[in-house]
């Protein structure tokens, strides 16, 4: 009875440990490219997906607005020297914004807002200041792009496209499309306007922090939100993606085809075919045989002392 107990005991505070990972923060290694894409609304090749809505770890997504997680759609990225690329695809019959012409987008009719910082957080909050970026953006109800500033962005710089803007223009370029379907949003976000202090260099290896939230209508004509982390809600980063700059992918030139054999050269000889390569163990794979391992272990170590 008390072995039952021991290993009991045991397989909880494992499965307790190994729990704790679904509370982390998603990782994020985010290629960049040298083909910068066109902001147009359209996905281009440079793009890598970040993860589709509520994957892969449903931990990040605060759904208190959308709690059947109804929302269906994906989010991509890329960077270079000058900027954060981001593309944002979501299932969305009747888009239905509610501003006009010079008037700021808000978030109770379909927009999208970004939250992004230029580090990682310290205790779920920016390490700085002037380290933080959020905006809001959608196609007007007649037809303009509008924008603004929002949330924990210092109040000298927030800034949007109505009658007191501090800006003679948007200072990113963005897009928004509806094809009946789906709508799509694209921004292209300088580094200077994540980073204010001008003292952060998004080189490879730099780390910083990503989440939004984007606002649609569902077919009952209700408004949910899908929430990446709750930067922009509550401005505590507790959740959402550490994102490391990678460099772009180099994809080297094609040798030239070797001549054509003789006739003699071909002939045919009979060979046999190579096995195909076992795949690659993935650091899961071994997961359940420790597991497995440990309590057996644990088992022998009982029965050898009960021996005794």
């Amino acid at each position: 009875m008390k072995k039952v107990a021991f290993f009991t005991a045991f397989i909880m505070l494992l499965a307790a440990f190994l729990s704790l990972s679904l509370f982390a923060y998603d990782e994020v290694q985010l290629v960049g490219t040298t083909a910068p894409p066109t902001i147009d609304g359209k996905l281009d090749d440079c793009y890598m997906k970040i993860h589709d809505f509520y994957t892969p770890d449903v931990s990040q997504w605060y759904d208190a607005n959308d709690p059947d997680h109804k929302a269906v759609g994906e989010a991509w990225g890329t960077w270079d020297k000058d900027n954060f690329y981001c593309f944002f695809k979501i299932a969305e019959k009747d888009y239905s914004s509610q501003n006009y012409e010079a008037e700021a987008p808000g978030s109770n009719y379909s927009s999208m807002y970004l939250a992004l910082m230029a580090t990682l957080p310290v205790d779920d909050l920016p390490q700085d200041p002037y380290h933080v970026m959020q905006c809001c953006f959608n196609r007007s109800a007649d037809n303009t792009l509008e924008w603004k500033y929002t949330g924990s962005v210092p109040e000298e710089f927030r800034d949007n496209s109505a009658e007191y803007a501090i800006y003679s223009e948007c200072p990113f370029k963005f897009e928004c499309i509806n094809d009946g379907s789906y709508t799509y949003y694209e921004c292209a976000m300088p580094w200077d306007q994540i980073d204010r202090t001008g003292t952060v260099k998004f080189v490879d290896g730099h780390r910083w922090f990503f989440n939004y939230i984007i606002t649609w209508c569902d077919e009952d004509g209700a408004y949910p939100i899908v929430q990446y982390g709750q930067g922009l809600m509550n401005d505590i980063y507790d959740m959402g993606a550490n994102m490391t700059l990678v460099p772009p992918i180099v994809v080297e030139e094609e040798t030239a085809a070797p001549e054509a054999p003789s006739a003699a050269e071909a002939a045919p000889v009979a060979e046999t075919p190579a096995a195909a390569p076992a795949p690659a163990a993935q650091t899961s794979d071994f997961a359940p045989l420790f597991v497995l391992l440990g309590a057996a272990a644990l088992c022998s170590v009982a029965v050898i002392k009960k021996e005794r």
